[in-house]
């Protein structure tokens, strides 16, 4: 405890602030899906008496306009917002317990103790690989790896029916994939 009472924390972690949802969950796949609206409805909109232009699509395009949007979000909320807390440090490294009172910090080669009243510990999440015959020797995308596109596939299939899976199959769809969706 600090002598303005305030609590002290300590946040160890390495890669991207903001975990999921901000870097490759809701918030990309919501905004791709929103953007492919703006493409797919004037094609098929059912509108009598009303004629858009046919609209020209640079999926490159669209995919840099989705990461630029996740970098300003990270910054905005999660960076900025962390640094107005002078109670807060933040390490960009690792965090192993020792005891149940005492973990081994380390980051930028350097290493030390801390005990703690209390920890939190939030790992984050990864995509989960289901066990395919093969997948191991093509190669696939992952709802992390897919905000590197660059090239709107022709087909896509997606394992997996949740929210994202969803979200992203409804966007490629959009844009011109042809998409099926595989749910156990």
């Amino acid at each position: 405890e600090l002598s303005d009472g305030k609590i002290s924390i300590l946040m160890v972690g390495k890669g991207k602030m903001g975990g999921t949802c901000v870097n490759v969950g809701c918030i990309p796949s919501k905004y791709l899906l929103e953007l492919s609206h703006h493409y797919f409805y004037p094609l098929y909109h059912k509108l009598p008496g009303i004629r858009f232009e046919p609209p020209k699509l640079d999926f490159s395009e669209v995919m840099k306009e989705v990461r630029k949007m996740v970098e300003r979000l990270r910054r905005e909320k999660y960076e900025k917002v962390i640094s107005n807390y002078p109670n807060v440090e933040l390490l960009e490294g690792t965090a192993e317990f020792l005891s149940p009172e005492e973990v081994l910090i380390k980051y930028d080669g350097k290493e030390f103790n801390v005990k703690a009243n209390n920890y939190l510990i939030a790992t984050g999440s990864k995509p989960s690989i289901p066990p395919i015959d093969g997948l191991d020797k093509v190669e696939y995308l992952t709802s992390d790896t897919i905000w590197n596109l660059e090239k709107l596939p022709e087909s896509t299939i997606i394992i997996g029916g949740g929210a994202i899976g969803l979200e992203l199959g409804q966007a490629l769809q959009h844009f011109g994939s042809q998409v099926s969706i595989i749910e156990a």
